[in-house]
């Protein structure tokens, strides 16, 4: 795991810190990859992250380590928040990204 996760450390692109915030989402709250690339900004709540498309359709908050916040907080600067598009996890055409391209 500490090998894949340094293998997004050292992409120093955008694809690469985007990959790195999703993944370390995934494992720190152990979420899908379909719920966490349907995240919108307005989600990212103070105490938690909302998870509004889940498997059985109820809306849940999870809690992610403080470590990740600053992870977001970063990514949410470099992708900016004035684009088309509210869902947080974007390609590089600024378009939401789908579940098997991240696959």
């Amino acid at each position: 795991m500490k090998e894949l996760i340094n293998c997004f450390k050292y992409n120093k692109t955008f694809v690469g810190y985007r990959n790195l915030v999703t993944f370390s989402l995934i494992l720190d709250v152990g979420i899908r990859i379909g719920e966490c690339l349907n995240i919108q900004i307005k989600d990212i709540k103070e105490d938690g992250i909302l998870i509004r498309l889940s498997k059985n359709g109820k809306e849940r908050l999870v809690y992610p380590f403080l470590n990740y916040i600053v992870l977001l907080n970063e990514y949410i600067k470099i992708r900016g928040t004035d684009l088309q598009t509210d869902i947080l996890f974007i390609n590089v055409d600024n378009e939401p990204l789908k579940i098997k391209t991240y696959q």
